[in-house]
C-alpha cells in the first residue's frame, strides 16, 4: 500500500540542492531538468502516516492518495485554475504542476522552477518588501496578481507574503505553495463568493504583517507613500 514505507527505489534525491523544508514537505532542484523542482514529502510525515493509530488514520491510508494528498490537491488545483485561465485569457497566477516523479523518499511533484533576475530561487514578496526593494511595476503586477486569484476563483489555503514570488521573467508574481482546498467540505471551491471573502481577508493579512497597504474595497495594494 501508498505509505507503508518509504521507497527504496526512483530516483536518487542525495547530492541534489535542497532549496526549501517546510512542516509536509522538502523542496529539491530537480537534477535532470533546470526548470523544475521537486516537492517531496517529509520522511517523518510519511512514516507518521504509516504508523498512526485509529479509525482516521485507518480511513487516510485507504484513501486514494494516502499521505500524498497533497500532491493530488495541488496538481487538480493547477488543472482547474490552468483551464480556467485559459478560457478567461489570463496567465495562471500559481506554479505549474508537471507530473509526479517517483524517488527514492517517496513520490514528489515536479513543479515549475521560477527564478529571480540573477538565476536563484525567485525572491519572495516578503524579502522585497522587507528589503525596501519593491518597485513600482513589481506593485502593479502584484494588483494584477490580485485580480487574477479573484478572476480565477483561486483557492488558497495558506495565503501568505512568502508563498508569492516575483516571476522575472514573465514580469509577474507567482502563488508557488499553499493554493487547493485543504478542508473535508470544499466550501470555498462549492462557494466562489466565500472564496473572495477569504482571499480578501488573505490579502488583509499579508498587508498586516508586510506593511503594505490594503484597500479592501478596490482590492489593492499600496506603499506607505501611498503609490499603487
Amino acid at each position: 500500500m501508498i505509505g507503508t514505507a518509504i521507497p527504496s527505489t526512483g530516483l536518487d534525491l542525495d547530492g541534489c540542492r535542497l532549496l526549501a523544508r517546510g512542516a509536509m514537505r522538502e523542496v529539491y532542484e530537480h537534477p535532470h531538468d533546470p526548470n523544475l523542482l521537486l516537492k517531496v514529502v517529509r520522511a517523518d510525515r510519511l512514516r507518521r502516516h504509516a504508523t498512526a493509530r485509529g479509525v482516521k488514520a485507518a480511513l487516510k491510508r485507504r484513501g486514494a492518495f494516502g499521505p500524498y494528498r497533497i500532491i493530488a490537491r495541488e496538481c487538480l488545483t493547477y488543472l482547474a485554475v490552468a483551464r480556467r485561465a485559459e478560457e478567461a485569457g489570463r496567465p495562471v497566477p500559481i506554479a505549474g504542476c508537471h507530473g509526479i516523479v517517483p524517488t527514492v523518499r517517496g513520490l514528489a511533484s515536479a513543479c515549475e522552477y521560477i527564478r529571480g533576475t540573477d538565476g536563484t530561487v525567485a525572491p519572495t514578496l516578503h524579502a522585497l518588501v522587507e528589503e525596501d526593494r519593491l518597485a513600482s511595476d513589481q506593485l502593479a503586477a502584484l494588483n494584477a496578481f490580485v485580480a487574477d486569484l479573484h478572476a480565477l476563483d483561486v483557492v488558497t489555503g495558506d495565503l501568505n507574503a512568502r508563498n508569492i514570488v516575483f516571476d522575472a521573467g514573465r514580469g509577474v508574481f507567482v502563488l508557488v505553495d499553499g493554493f487547493g482546498d485543504n478542508t473535508i467540505l470544499p466550501l470555498r471551491s462549492w462557494f466562489p463568493r466565500y472564496n473572495a471573502r477569504r482571499l480578501d481577508m488573505g490579502f488583509a493579512k499579508i498587508a498586516g504583517r508586510t506593511g503594505l497597504r490594503w484597500d479592501g474595497a478596490a482590492r489593492r495594494f499600496s506603499t506607505a507613500a501611498g503609490t499603487g
